[in-house]
Order: C-alpha cells, then sequence, then structure tokens
C-alpha cells in the first residue's frame, strides 16, 4: 500500500471524541449561572426604582416645607459618648413638628418635618423633604398598613420590632409598635449605624400629639 493509501486510511478511521458528560454538565451550569446574575442584576435594578419612587410618591403627598430654622442656623449636635464604634451624638437643636428627637448621627441635624415624614440628615444637605437618599427618615403608620414585617427581631424602649434590609440593598428599616402606632424608621445603606445604634436611635423618638400618621 502506498503512503498514500495509508495516509487516507488513518484519516478516515479517525473520529471525533465525543465531550465528556462533566463537561457537558459544566458548561450547561456556568449557561445557567450567567442567565440568573443578569436576571438578579435588572431585578434588582427593578428593586431599586420602585423603592425610590415608592418613597417619593408617598412624601410628595404630605411634603411642606421644613418648619423652624434651616439647617444652617441649626445649633449643632455634640458627642455625649465615647463607645467604640459608636456614631451617635445628643441632638441639641430645635425640635421639628410632631418628633421629639434625642439623638442623631455625627453631622446630622433635623432637616424639617412635615407632621408625617421626618428627616434626619447632614448639617449641609439642601434636598427637598421629598428626597429620602443618605437620610434617615422618620414616620408614623397603622399596624393595618404595615402588618407584621419579616426581620431581625428587636426590642425598642421595651417594645417589639424588627429591622430588616430591602430587596435592593438601598436601605434598612427599623419599625416598632408604639401604642396603636407603628414607629417606621428608613436608614439610608451609607449612614453607618449598626442595628444596635439604629435602635438607640429609635429609642431616642418620641412622638407627638402633632404627629399625623401616613396613609398610603
Amino acid at each position: 500500500m502506498s503512503d498514500v493509501e495509508t495516509r487516507l486510511g488513518r484519516l478516515g478511521s479517525t473520529t471525533q471524541e465525543a465531550p465528556q458528560d462533566s463537561v457537558v454538565t459544566n458548561d450547561v451550569h456556568n449557561a445557567t449561572h450567567a442567565r440568573a446574575t443578569r436576571n438578579r442584576r435588572r431585578a434588582q435594578v427593578a428593586a431599586g426604582t420602585c423603592l425610590v419612587a415608592a418613597v417619593i410618591a408617598l412624601a410628595v403627598n404630605t411634603a411642606v416645607q421644613p418648619t423652624g430654622p434651616t439647617p444652617a442656623t441649626r445649633a449643632h449636635a455634640h458627642a455625649t459618648s465615647t463607645r467604640q464604634g459608636l456614631s451617635l451624638v445628643s441632638y441639641t437643636g430645635d425640635q421639628e413638628r410632631g418628633f421629639i428627637i434625642k439623638k442623631v448621627p455625627e453631622g446630622y441635624v433635623l432637616q424639617g418635618s412635615t407632621g408625617t415624614v421626618l428627616d434626619v440628615a447632614r448639617a449641609d444637605d439642601t434636598s427637598p423633604l421629598d428626597s429620602f437618599a443618605h437620610k434617615l427618615v422618620v414616620t408614623i403608620a397603622t399596624t393595618a398598613d404595615v402588618g407584621h414585617p419579616r426581620g431581625t427581631p428587636v426590642t425598642v424602649n421595651g417594645k417589639r420590632g424588627t429591622i430588616r434590609t430591602y430587596p435592593d440593598g438601598l436601605a434598612r428599616e427599623l419599625s416598632y409598635l408604639d401604642g396603636s402606632r407603628v414607629v417606621v424608621v428608613q436608614a439610608w445603606a451609607d449612614i453607618n449605624l449598626d442595628d444596635n445604634e439604629l435602635v438607640e436611635f429609635a429609642e431616642g423618638i418620641t412622638v407627638t400629639d402633632a404627629a399625623q400618621v401616613v396613609r398610603g
């Protein structure tokens, strides 16, 4: 047999090996993971948009101009504790309609209140009250509106509550019973308060008769 015939014979007998089951399984897993990651990212963006839209819509319904002096003229808060990692300080400035606040994060003031919503923001924050980004926001709701939110159980001044993180991670929410009402505190993610400090902030809140319940 010639060299050409020999080579042709070898070429004809060569077959491509089928991929191993493990390779096929790995490829399917990678494709599924990539698709799930894309879907999760889309869901996070959508959830974040819904959260901000819902929060702003709620505030717009009741927003008015801040009462009392402007942030530039309010007294600054002064630190009263040296506990390691504590970022809360005593607040000694003017109080806002519907709420009395004893502590705020260092560098923050009471930006204003609509009677239904109280914004706690940095002293140089000039955003409107219906913008809740980078703030602590206190509202009052009814048990019927809030229901029974799931989250980490906590106690605020002896009253049961929960802390949960929004699915998009933009903010955390502490809600707790105050008589027949529910106090809801929303803390933006970049406000560096742990759960204990968020409870400590809430324990310094007194809701007055001037506060109004948020209606959906």
